[in-house]
């Protein structure tokens, strides 16, 4: 009965910390969700969506893309300006892009902490970047914008 109880216990609490160990996956949900959010699934154009290194190691796979207006690259070695077709990025925690402002961050098991109540520790994993819109509100006028002529 006690053995019992303490294996169902343990699995579940490794179960939540197993969870944890794949933030591209979870990125790339919460990616789709601000897709749905912010309209942009709405409009039929292609949603193009880039899956850096990290993400791709820690979780994404084929099997959580989504049909049209879905789009997705893996590719790697992209200069400045050829972010500039995606809409979202998922990349290293301390990434940062021109063009692009961050909007969310997937934590991912880091360790066990020994102590008098051992517990998980989490630290950030995948940063989800979302390209600005090409033109910014200013005064009422809207004034375009370009953050990649300077690159």
């Amino acid at each position: 009965g006690l053995a019992l109880q303490a294996a169902v216990s343990a699995s579940c609490v490794f179960g939540h910390a197993a969870m944890t160990n794949y933030p591209g996956a979870n990125a790339l949900e919460a990616v789709h969700r601000l897709g749905v959010k912010d309209g942009a699934t709405a409009r039929r154009k292609p949603v193009f969506v880039h899956i850096g290194v990290e993400a791709a190691m820690s979780g994404v796979s084929r099997f959580l893309e989504r049909p049209h207006p879905w789009r997705y690259s893996k590719a790697e070695n992209l200069g400045p300006q050829e972010y500039r077709r995606f809409a979202y990025a998922l990349t290293a925690p301390d990434a940062e892009l021109p063009g692009f402002v961050p909007v969310h961050m997937e934590n991912g098991f880091k360790r066990v902490v020994p102590a008098l109540q051992p517990h998980f520790e989490y630290e950030p994993k995948i940063r989800v970047l979302q390209r600005r819109k090409e033109k910014e509100e200013q005064g009422g006028a809207a004034k375009p914008r370009n953050d990649f002529d300077d690159l």
